[in-house]
């Protein structure tokens, strides 16, 4: 039921109040983390256990349209972090990026017989995750 609520609240327009660089210093930090309609739906996605999916809606140039992934079920190259995402949204993609890439190599252990092939996994989203949050840190938004 909550995926299908954040689903209709993300087809809504989106409301034209945009603070000002101003207005967000006057703002209390629980007030500056309020999750935003795209974060809401993110969330119920991860609840669901639907992690790549949770980091796709929080990645830039992100649609809601399902049609594009791709026949294994993945929805291909995570594009880099929109750049309207609370501290909320910044640790939700990451940590949805790093439990799918988790997920993903469980199951690649799974198919592999040899232990030495197992014991060289590694989680393919480490690399994209250390690109984002250094270019974060690079640009002081971390």
């Amino acid at each position: 039921a909550s995926r299908w609520a954040s689903e209709q609240l993300m087809g809504l327009a989106s409301s034209s109040f945009s603070a000002s660089a101003d207005d967000s210093l006057s703002l209390l930090p629980e007030e500056r983390c309020q999750p935003n309609d795209v974060e809401l739906y993110a969330i119920s996605l991860f609840d669901l256990g639907e992690y790549s999916r949770a980091a796709h809606v929080l990645s830039s140039s992100s649609t809601n349209n399902e049609s594009s992934s791709f026949s294994d079920g993945s929805l291909g190259q995570i594009k880099p972090p929109r750049d309207d995402l609370t501290s909320l949204g910044v640790y939700l993609r990451a940590f949805s990026l790093y439990l799918d890439g988790e997920r993903r190599k469980e199951e690649l252990v799974t198919e592999l017989r040899d232990p030495l092939e197992r014991t060289k996994l590694l989680n393919s989203n480490l690399p994209q995750l250390e690109a984002d949050l250094r270019r974060s840190n690079e640009l002081g938004e971390l």
